[in-house]
């Protein structure tokens, strides 16, 4: 199963038919508990499991919308890749967020892809989009709304939308 098609269910199992989705709350249904914690600024999230139990810690410092995108992130990694350790420490799993992209390997990919899928579904974007003509060579405003309304960056909004073709006005090569 891929990273969008285990997104996509699982927002069908818990009925999430639009945005925002309460990411957390799927973290906590799911058998992770959520905390915030103050780490260091290159640190986004991390995941430790130890004796049955997983442990998502959200940096406290950055932007509620980078958060979810984290509790998403780490999510991707706990019903993923639990049986393939990234590093051990101390008898504990954690998956750091803060390898730059040229060294990620790919569960960084998968738990990225499965995060912006568990945010902004693909169908959902395009029923938005149905009418509307977004361009980010007019101005960003309209990407604004759409991100306020699914409550993450416009970054991550653009990089979804080129990813899944429906953003006009940028070459990617």
């Amino acid at each position: 199963m891929t990273p969008e098609e285990r997104a996509i269910a699982l927002l069908s199992r818990y009925k999430i038919k639009g945005p925002p989705v309460d990411v957390a709350e799927i973290a906590l249904e799911e058998g992770a508990r959520v905390v915030f914690q103050d780490l260091e600024a290159k640190v986004s999230g991390v995941l430790v499991q130890k004796d049955k139990t997983a442990t998502i810690g959200i940096n406290a410092l950055h932007h509620p919308n980078r958060q979810r995108f984290s509790i998403a992130h780490e999510l991707g990694h706990y019903l993923m890749h639990a049986d393939r350790p990234a590093v051990f420490v101390d008898e504990v799993l954690v998956h750091f967020r803060a390898d730059p992209p040229d060294t990620a390997d790919y569960r960084e990919v998968e738990a990225n892809s499965f995060a912006a899928a568990l945010l902004m579904p693909s169908a959902w974007l395009k029923q938005d989009l149905a009418e509307k003509n977004i361009d980010a060579l007019f101005g960003d405003r309209p990407l604004e709304q759409l991100a306020r309304r699914y409550e993450v960056s416009t970054l991550a909004l653009s990089i979804r939308m080129v990813n899944l073709g429906l953003l006009a006005g940028i070459k990617i090569d």
